[in-house]
């Protein structure tokens, strides 16, 4: 006689728990309190006669059962998310992206994808963090590219250089990267990177990491307001550039070490989400000739 399983709810909570490794963490993911995720669980283990978890206080690690149920789990949740995605007729992508790629490179491109994918909709969510593979079908990250359980596919470098409000300048003309010095320098802790690129010795005790802000785009945001110089992106950056909102006072850029990344799930094989990465690879390719 086949044995019954557990209910599917159950095994979805595990799976987020396990994932986490928190229940208060999975709670948050499933709208539910903590309370329930702990009564779920011991439930589960009771009807398995199985101990999956070894509590330590508020932490807990997962017994061998548990790791193994926690990698079969994830897979059959992704099988189950790829399935119904194929079944629906309204196909919709969910990207989540690093908050200034999203809103100076591909916000304003998104416009010739859907002009070719009119029956696919798209769910962007802005985030340095990397999702659960099953809140999310690709992923633009910017690190060092190791990224496990994932096919990953290099964009591009991450660029700085210097950038400002041409009303900073007041008129002046910089001939030597050395002048910056006398302008207020956004924190940044790549300044000595991009002055030692420039031939400039900085002089000593110069702090350039107080203070930093959490995104390029926000840094962008105070230069463009004048309160001081910025290392931003040619590339990302270049409309204000064009505009002339910004200017870029010197050619030295730095490039790396980390860069832009294309993340997809191992063995991608739905046709919506494959042509979006290649339309994405394509539209890269293309402005870097």
């Amino acid at each position: 006689m086949t044995q019954r399983l557990p209910s599917l709810e159950s095994l979805r909570f595990f799976e987020s728990c396990a994932r986490h490794r928190s229940f208060s963490k999975a709670a948050a993911e499933l709208g539910v309190s903590p309370g329930a995720v702990s009564q779920r669980m011991r439930d589960l283990q009771a009807e398995l006669a199985t101990p999956l978890f070894v509590r330590n206080g508020p932490r807990f690690t997962l017994t061998d059962a548990g790791e193994r149920l926690a990698g079969d789990m994830y897979d059959i949740m992704m099988l189950l998310h790829s399935a119904v995605a194929t079944c629906r007729k309204d196909k919709v992508l969910r990207l989540t992206v690093t908050p200034t790629f999203a809103t100076r490179w591909l916000a304003p491109r998104l416009h010739m994808y859907q002009a070719q994918a009119r029956s696919v909709a798209l769910s962007v969510d802005v985030s340095t963090e990397l999702r659960p593979m099953v809140n999310f079908d690709i992923a633009i990250r910017s690190g060092n590219g190791r990224w496990t359980g994932f096919d990953v596919a290099k964009l591009f470098d991450v660029e700085a250089t210097p950038l400002l409000d041409p009303r900073l300048l007041g008129g002046r003309k910089l001939t030597h990267a050395a002048e910056l010095l006398d302008y207020p320098l956004l924190p940044d802790r790549e300044w000595p990177r991009w002055f030692r690129a420039a031939g400039v010795k900085l002089p000593p005790g110069r702090d350039f990491t107080r203070q930093c802000f959490a995104t390029q785009d926000l840094t962008a945001v105070a230069a463009l307001d004048s309160a001081g110089v910025a290392l931003l992106s040619p590339r990302l950056f270049a409309r204000e550039i064009v505009a002339r909102r910004l200017v870029q006072p010197f050619p030295e850029v730095l490039h790396g070490p980390d860069a832009y990344w294309l993340l997809t799930r191992n063995n991608e094989a739905r046709t919506y989400a494959l042509r979006f990465r290649d339309w994405l690879l394509s539209a890269v390719t293309s402005e870097k000739t």
